[in-house]
């Protein structure tokens, strides 16, 4: 598949208002949290301008919502490479733009079925049970850190976060996006690096509210710890990790 993107190097819109931007990058951030496997592989889901060869659909069942038929493509397509070139989205000269409200609700009612979609289930688990492990592996290191070793909070919270960090990189480039990710050397470090960056900044978030909820609120470590875990760390997993995988494909 050949996807012109509005999103890439050398790409762009012409006259877009900020909230026409707002909702276009709001829909690509939406689309990444419900459906990572299918979004994260182009970087402009909502683009109408695309090539694919005869038999990448040829036995696929496509009941697209709309006229954005992209995400329908990739996710019941048999679609095993995109490329993606720039292109500049320029204002029509004629006519009204087809853009709207309910332009963008049937995106999202796309994604809503795409994403319960058994094609898409396998994925989509793979996915989230990483993140899942990820966070079991985080309060397992915490817990025998602080609570068996005497480590001091902050420390321990520090420490079990970035262990999580680190399996989530793993477990990622070795089976979640196996098939996807760039295997150079020069790309894994890079992949480590954004996905320490977006997740070590809400683990600052993490750790100050941990020491909110035990200095101000008087609650005990494990709890408080339980409690950030709950909140930020699913977040940041998907969100932080999925935004840098979309970055590095094949």
């Amino acid at each position: 598949m050949a996807v012109a993107s509005r999103h890439v190097p050398g790409g762009g819109v012409s006259n877009w208002s900020a909230v026409r931007r707002l909702l276009s990058r709001g829909a690509q951030a939406l689309g990444l949290l419900l459906l990572p496997g299918t979004v994260g592989r182009v970087t402009d889901p909502m683009s109408g301008f695309f090539l694919v060869r005869r038999d990448v659909v040829a036995t696929a069942d496509l009941d697209p919502v709309g006229y954005k038929i992209l995400l329908e493509v990739l996710a019941r397509g048999d679609v095993l490479r995109v490329v993606e070139r720039p292109y500049v989205f320029l204002e029509r000269k004629e006519g009204e733009s087809k853009v709207s409200a309910g332009h963008y609700l049937g995106y999202l009612r796309h994604l809503m079925r795409l994403r319960i979609h058994p094609l898409r289930s396998r994925a989509l688990m793979r996915y989230l049970l990483v993140t899942v492990v990820a966070l079991v592996a985080d309060a397992v290191t915490f817990l025998w850190i602080f609570d068996r070793q005497g480590w001091n909070l902050t420390r321990s919270a520090a420490i079990a976060g970035e262990a999580g960090i680190l399996l989530t990189v793993a477990l990622h480039d070795l089976w979640t996006f196996a098939g996807r990710a760039a295997r150079s050397t020069l790309d894994r470090i890079r992949r480590l690096l954004g996905v320490q960056i977006a997740l070590g900044t809400l683990l600052a978030g993490r750790l100050l509210v941990i020491n909110v909820l035990v200095n101000w609120f008087d609650l005990g470590p494990l709890t408080a710890f339980c409690i950030a875990l709950a909140a930020i760390t699913p977040v940041s997993h998907l969100l932080g990790s999925r935004l840098t995988w979309r970055r590095i494909t094949a």
